[in-house]
Formats: C-alpha cells, structure tokens, sequence
C-alpha cells in the first residue's frame, strides 16, 4: 500500500486496525494497572489496590482482576458493605456486557469475606 492510499482510507477502511491498536494499548494498560495491584497488595497498601483496581476499570470495566483487587482491598479494611458493592458492580457488568458470571475464585472471595475470613489471601499474588 502506497503512503498516499494510507493518506486516502476511509474511515471504514481504518476501523479494525485502530480497533486492533486500541485492544492491544488496552491490554497493556490492563497489565500496568494489574502489576500496580500486586506490588500495592505485597506492601499491605490497601488504599493503592483500590486506586490501581479504579483505574483499571476505566480502561475495562469488565476486568474481572480488577473487581477481585477491591474485593481483597476493602476486606482488608473490613468494610463489608464495599465488598459486596464490588462483587455486585463485577456480577452486573460481567452478565450486562458479555453474559457470563463471576469467576469461581471471584465469589469465592467475596464468600470469604463476608463471612469476615482472618486469613483472606491476596488473589493478586
């Protein structure tokens, strides 16, 4: 394809590789955010799970990771009525969006710690 073809491509023309480019960048973020999750998670810093989970559901907010990084994080602090907002937000936009349910390991987790789990694992590590 010549530079000026690239020049002339209609905005159709264009679509699947931007979409392609916008996956890729979307999922590197994801994988930043995620890397954020797991370094805040081994320090025992709560409060920068919950910001790096945050961020990664702007980029997906289907990113089932991102829900459970909250879930730990607020259980944590024992603040139950957070956990069961995020394991609800996760069911919702998980069935809204692509018509599947939470991961076993997600209620799971919202499981233990409802039931105020002392040895709730990080599911980041």
């Amino acid at each position: 394809m010549t530079a000026a073809r690239i020049e002339t491509m209609t905005c159709a023309e264009n679509a699947g590789w931007a979409g392609d480019v916008r996956a890729w960048a979307n999922m590197e973020t994801l994988g930043i955010h995620d890397a954020a999750c797991r370094v805040a998670a081994r320090r025992g810093n709560a409060e920068a799970v919950r910001a790096a989970a945050r961020a990664a559901l702007e980029v997906d907010r289907c990113h089932e990771p991102a829900y459970r990084a909250l879930i730990w994080a607020h259980a944590c602090r024992g603040e139950r009525s957070a956990v069961d907002y995020w394991f609800r937000q996760c069911r919702r936009n998980l069935r809204s969006e692509l018509d599947l349910h939470p991961d076993p390991l997600t209620i799971g987790l919202h499981t233990r710690a409802m039931n105020r789990d002392d040895a709730l694992a990080c599911p980041l590590s």
